[in-house]
């Protein structure tokens, strides 16, 4: 099954990651890396189209019939096999009797969600680039979500800065995406001096790296 990108409202939101991801991928031409394709991992296989050509950013939610593959059984009784019973129905299936289409409502504004992209700016206290809008306004001026509200790891031993990360944060300044040296119409080579490559390896000698 493919989707016609003419009438596709972007973006969708998913809800797992895996093969249901690439998969949705395949059929709607969303990617994650074109910011049309969003992961809220929650474990399950759904997601959420969003239809942002609306004044209220409209959303249905599609998930499997809790006993599509029951369903499945019906649809191919010359089938013994579970898996291939399923994949020989899943292509007749009615979408009604294969999926629950839910009317839902955002928590966050569809703007906040998808964000601006190109906004580039750095974070006060560590200096690293921040980018899409992803921020914490403070009296110390833009955080990162990590250095706001805490990161999804911890630093070993909280080790001092190595002189990788000084090397950049002396480096990083708030720049527009035009002006941005780092964009990639700009180039490395204009900010550093050097291609991106060469840095790269640098940072990984003082860092000890493989």
């Amino acid at each position: 099954m493919r989707f016609d990108r003419a009438w596709l409202p972007d973006p969708i939101i998913i809800e797992t990651d895996g093969c249901f991801l690439d998969g949705l991928s395949a059929a709607t031409d969303c990617t994650p890396g074109h910011r049309t394709l969003r992961i809220e991992d929650q474990g399950k296989t759904a997601a959420v189209f969003v239809d942002t050509a609306t004044a209220t950013a409209r959303a249905v939610r599609v998930s499997p019939q809790l006993d599509s593959r029951a369903r499945a059984a019906r649809h191919a009784p010359a089938e013994p096999r579970r898996y291939f019973a399923q994949m020989e129905a899943y292509r007749s299936m009615p979408a009604e009797e294969l999926f629950r289409f839910t009317p839902v409502r955002l928590h966050a504004a569809i703007a906040a969600i998808v964000s601006r992209p190109g906004v580039r700016v750095c974070c006060a206290p560590c200096g690293e680039e921040i980018m899409n809008e992803r921020t914490v306004s403070s009296a110390a001026g833009e955080l990162c979500l990590a250095c706001a509200h805490g990161g999804y790891y911890t630093v070993l031993g909280e080790e001092p800065a190595s002189p990788a990360a000084s090397l950049f944060r002396a480096n990083c300044q708030p720049l527009s995406t035009r002006q941005n040296p780092l964009n990639p119409v700009n180039g490395w080579r204009a900010r550093w001096g050097a291609p991106a490559s060469t840095w790269i390896r640098k940072m990984a000698g003082m860092m000890k790296l493989p």
